[in-house]
């Protein structure tokens, strides 16, 4: 059953916060201004939860960037701010979590005005698929 491989995936032990965190995937891919905004305050509540929940740092580091670029932001700069905030925590708290790494990488381009840091990560994510893959712990894509 494929929603009892997601849970023993779960990247936090906190089954509150993982919780919160599969509600706001919901939202998010509705792509709506209000369901974007609930989204992200699910995750501020997985993340208070879970402050080192590196997957829902990065995930909302992508909701900010969309509210900023579907024109949703009320406070463009502080969108901006925040969304780069939550970048820095997730890549401090990710290690070598390609899922992470490629979340902050696609957010950095429409929060920092950009592309030189963000092809830098996903040269680290691909690094790091590449080695996974060699070492037999992951499948190709195809």
């Amino acid at each position: 059953d494929q929603d009892i491989v997601k849970t023993a995936h779960r990247p936090t032990a906190n089954m509150s916060s993982y919780d919160l965190y599969l509600r706001s995937m919901q939202l998010f891919r509705l792509s709506r201004k209000d369901d974007m905004q609930a989204s992200i305050d699910l995750l501020d509540r997985a993340i208070e939860l879970d402050p080192t929940y590196a997957i829902a740092l990065s995930q909302s580091c992508v909701c900010h960037r969309q509210m900023i670029d579907h024109g949703w932001a009320d406070d463009i700069e502080r969108y901006r701010r925040r969304g780069l905030e939550l970048a820095e925590r997730a890549l401090a708290v990710a290690g070598t979590d390609t899922r992470v790494l490629s979340q902050v990488a696609a957010s950095l381009p429409g929060l920092e005005g950009g592309f030189d840091r963000a092809n830098r990560l996903v040269e680290r994510a691909i690094d790091r698929l590449a080695a996974q893959q060699a070492a037999g712990r992951v499948l190709p894509v195809g």
